[in-house]
């Protein structure tokens, strides 16, 4: 299991600023049929954690060599599972919210070790893309909205399992 390296002033601030960002970006810039606002807020999320890993991390160059090498092979997996690739910022804001979302903490000795946390975001991700198949024609769930909100669900609710140390009770029961 990983351990946690932030407090819990970290954690609910990081949390409050990724929930901000999924509420006001909308409202503060223009949609447009050309343009998707899912972009303006994988860069932010990324930015954020990024940030965020690189302040407690020591070797800053493998953590950000992980999250570009991580964008790059979250874009390949996701248009090999499906996605359209015609909108271009739609599939690279899941793909940043991917990187950034299952990015390593600060310690480099557990970044290939599968986490509960990392799973809870890739679980809340596959669950999100349920209502695609759903063909309402209602733009809550046409690409990639249930996705990026399955996503950021998934990365708050692993927050708090990190957090409340629930992961080493979690992997009990898996066993």
């Amino acid at each position: 299991a990983v351990v946690s390296t932030q407090s819990t002033g970290d954690i609910v601030s990081e949390v409050l600023a990724i929930t901000t960002a999924w509420i006001l970006v909308p409202f503060l810039l223009p949609h447009t049929p050309s343009f998707s606002y899912h972009i303006v807020f994988a860069c932010a999320v990324f930015a954020l954690v990024c940030v965020s890993t690189l302040m407690r991390c020591l070797t800053p160059l493998t953590i950000l060599s992980h999250s570009v090498v991580g964008v790059v092979v979250w874009t390949v997996l996701v248009v090999l599972l499906g996605a359209p690739y015609a909108r271009l910022d739609d599939l690279m804001a899941v793909s940043l919210l991917l990187a950034a979302y299952t990015m390593p903490p600060g310690d480099t000795s557990q970044v290939y070790t599968p986490s509960v946390a990392r799973i809870v975001v890739l679980l809340g991700g596959w669950l999100g893309a349920f209502p695609l198949f759903l063909d309402w024609n209602q733009k809550w769930h046409s690409w990639p909205n249930p996705v990026v909100w399955g996503l950021t669900a998934g990365h708050i609710t692993s927050r708090i399992i990190v957090q409340w140390k629930l992961d080493k009770y979690i992997c009990k029961l898996v066993r």
